[in-house]
């Protein structure tokens, strides 16, 4: 490609400077310089694309980046396939999954990733030919999907690892993006050389340290005692301790080493800066997220009625807590407990419900302390409850 460029320059220099040429020499030029200009190629670089080249129609291991390029011949000898390599934002459907207990749990998962254009060959071939073996972008797409939700919907059903119950599931993104990080970028992630699951490890190496679910504490003890025994059983192992040796740390700060390398990974895909080569798809993965996981169904009925019992406790102790408050400080005024306590349920409007004509008696002097220091429940507690001048009768029109 780049004589024939030189050729045609040589040429047309000749006939720019006079030199003498003949008509089919001019003929010639003018073929050439066809053949020449038909062949040039402008590779996209707004939106950046890449081209693979192709000979004779079958694609080769040439990948051009963005800029001019010549394809002699074209289409017939040498061509190209036009590939863009702009981010693909993949948002997937809510992934509906069981749990061990029969509850539907809802998972929205997104990514995004970029079709890999390093011309590098990794085992030997091409990432982009991998992409476009795979069917580009839509067969990606098709693919990650596939992946996402197989592994996800194993995640959440496994007695083994995962969840055991519906209520554990809504607790439970951070190891969900885990597993669905390790399923699709496993290979470009740092290894754990441990048995023990790696999203249990997270919760045992953080700090603080995580409690464990109940389905945890269960399998793993209360404060991860079977999970201390574990690592020191593994570090009695030759192969991980010549691999500690290696790294020159003791086993359990190698394990921990790699989990926070493992955590920067799920904290890097969650913000978008992954950078995670997957050379059997031909593309580079720079996001994965795992939306808040939520219940479905007859599940998500029982958990709106559970956070709406919660709701009401909550709001009948604080209620609870401002009349014992209230109480106390009429006590503190001079008040008996019965009185305090009755001139509370009429300032809250429910002396009608609380008050019966066995119970309430209020003394001459109760009264003299009542309207000098709350002037304004002497109206309720007397005047609409009680005729006026006796010993706590109540009123014919008071409902009791």
């Amino acid at each position: 490609m780049i004589l024939g460029v030189i050729g045609l320059v040589v040429l047309v220099i000749a006939g720019m400077i006079g030199l003498g040429l003949s008509g089919a020499t001019w003929v010639l030029l003018i073929v050439y310089a066809g053949i020449i200009l038909h062949a040039i190629q402008v590779i996209p670089a707004n939106p950046p694309h890449v081209a693979q080249t192709t000979f004779l129609g079958k694609r080769i291991e040439e990948i051009n980046k963005e800029g001019w390029r010549i394809y002699l011949f074209r289409p017939w000898l040498y061509n190209y396939i036009l590939i863009p390599i702009t981010k693909v934002n993949q948002d997937l459907a809510e992934v509906e999954a069981l749990t061990p207990d029969r509850g539907r749990v809802k998972i929205p998962v997104a990514l995004t990733w970029t079709p890999d254009a390093d011309p590098t060959p990794v085992n030997g071939v091409i990432p982009l030919v991998n992409f476009i073996n795979a069917g580009g972008v839509n067969g990606v797409s098709d693919i990650l999907q596939d992946i996402a939700i197989e592994r996800i919907r194993e995640w959440a059903s496994s007695s083994d690892e995962g969840p055991k119950t519906w209520e554990e599931a809504l607790r439970s993104r951070e190891s969900a993006t885990a597993i669905l990080l390790k399923a699709i970028a496993g290979g470009s992630l740092t290894d754990v050389p441990s048995d023990v699951p790696t999203t249990i490890l997270m919760k045992y190496f953080a700090k603080p340290r995580k409690k464990p679910l109940d389905s945890e504490a269960k399998e793993w003890g209360k404060n991860w005692e079977k999970v201390s025994a574990s690592i020191n059983a593994e570090s009695t192992d030759p192969v991980r301790q010549a691999a500690a040796s290696a790294a020159s740390k003791s086993y359990e700060d190698l394990l921990i080493e790699r989990i926070e390398r493992r955590r920067e990974d799920i904290e890097k895909a969650r913000a978008g800066n992954g950078g995670y080569r997957i050379p059997q798809l031909g593309i580079v993965l720079n996001r994965l997220n795992v939306g808040q996981i939520l219940p479905t169904g007859r599940v998500a009925l029982v958990a709106d009625r559970q956070a709406e019992e919660v709701q009401e406790m909550k709001a009948e102790t604080t209620e609870l807590e401002h009349v014992r408050k209230r109480i106390l400080e009429y006590k503190r005024m001079g008040f008996t407990l019965d009185a305090a306590r009755e001139i509370v349920m009429v300032e809250r409007g429910k002396a009608t419900l609380a008050i019966s004509e066995n119970k309430l008696n209020i003394s001459e002097e109760t009264r003299r302390m009542i309207e000098r220091v709350a002037p304004e429940l002497l109206g309720k507690l007397l005047g609409t409850m009680f005729q006026k001048g006796g010993q706590g009768v109540p009123n014919q029109n008071t409902t009791s």
